[in-house]
């Protein structure tokens, strides 16, 4: 049965540095959360005192309500796979699995049943007599991921165990650790930079940055509704274009940022005054849409994507946007017209503190 994971106001210190800033984040039974930001903002100093690598300077870790601070990564019952892999060189593929439950001094029967059974899960029976050195970076992965599940964990806590397979791989297998971790209805804590991961494999995603945590919700929640500029600078690719603008409300509401005009809907609560401007790259097209307001532009740069294409739009006062074409574009370099915002899907940030507003 899969169980729940609390870290309630952890904070971690070094000396004079505060790593860790009061954060309190709850996992329920499970689920698949993903902690995600840039290096060096306290996402895998989280995930180390959740594995009992080391201790937090206050608060609690909570499994199932219990207390656990204090405890050994195997007083918890925690697995954990690592961006190294951790594998031992000199066992097989097949002794490499078996390790953690010889340790447990688990019957010989009953580990040969569990080794072919996480290898069947897996897809990695034909590998058990090879040893590491003879297997491809992703079947290592699968290897190290095998043995954290080949026995019963409470938690399970995955250290970008990705970062280390090409690109194409890495689309692969982490579209196979999401069906698996989903079959299996483990409570798992996943550390990754890449966003991507964050957006396309979690329940819910936790932002970090500074040691604080930004905002924490499903993967579409964080997108479409950021809590601050840094979350929707930092979740979506390409990122979301941000200006300075100015709301003026006389007959109609309108927000000017450089020699871009945009009327806004008169349901609009937003005074007048300078804002931060807010527009996801897939809202600038130039194509018509029903939503859009026209706006003349001309286009320095087309990044062809294969099914999409990322335009580099620049308007009349210099301003430069990026926009998302989804469809074969047959505009070029050069090109120039009207380009189309919708003004639906906007989003607008305080310029002092870069919340939401």
């Amino acid at each position: 049965m899969a169980s729940s994971l609390r870290l309630e106001n952890i904070t971690k210190t070094f000396g004079s540095v505060t790593v860790i800033d009061d954060v309190t984040i709850d996992i329920e039974p499970g689920r698949f959360v993903t902690l995600v930001g840039p290096s060096g903002c306290g996402k895998s100093t989280l995930l180390n005192m959740t594995a009992s690598l080391e201790r937090p300077t206050d608060g609690r870790i909570l499994i199932d309500g219990r207390d656990v601070t204090m405890m050994t990564a195997r007083q918890r019952g925690i697995a954990m796979v690592f961006q190294s892999y951790a594998l031992y060189p000199h066992l097989t593929v097949r002794q490499n699995l078996a390790f953690p439950l010889r340790v447990q001094k688990v019957a010989k029967p009953e580990i040969t049943k569990k080794v072919l059974q996480a290898a069947d899960l897996m897809e990695i029976g034909h590998l058990l007599d090879r040893k590491p050195r003879e297997l491809s970076g992703g079947q290592r992965q699968r290897v190290a991921i095998s043995r954290a599940i080949i026995r019963p964990a409470t938690v399970c806590l995955l250290d970008e165990p990705l970062s280390n397979l090409d690109a194409a791989l890495r689309v692969r297998v982490r579209g196979e650790l999401k069906l698996l971790f989903s079959r299996m209805e483990t409570t798992t804590m996943f550390v990754t930079h890449d966003q991507s991961e964050a957006m396309t494999m979690s329940d819910s995603i936790v932002v970090l940055k500074d040691g604080k945590v930004q905002q924490q919700g499903t993967p579409l929640e964080v997108y479409r509704n950021p809590a601050n500029e840094f979350v929707a600078t930092f979740i979506g690719s390409p990122q979301m274009n941000v200006l300075d603008a100015r709301i003026e409300r006389t007959d109609e509401v309108v927000v000017h940022a450089g020699s871009i005009r945009l009327p806004l809907p008169e349901s609009t609560l937003l005074p007048s005054g300078r804002v931060r401007l807010g527009i996801r790259p897939e809202f600038i097209t130039a194509a018509p849409v029903s939503d859009g307001t026209p706006v003349t532009a001309k286009i320095e740069l087309v990044e062809h994507m294969g099914n999409s294409a990322i335009v580099h739009y620049r308007f009349a006062d210099g301003t430069s946007l990026i926009g998302l074409e989804m469809i074969d574009t047959q505009i070029g370099v050069g090109w120039e017209g009207a380009v189309y915002i919708d003004t639906q899907r906007l989003k607008f940030f305080d310029t002092a503190t870069g919340q939401a507003i």
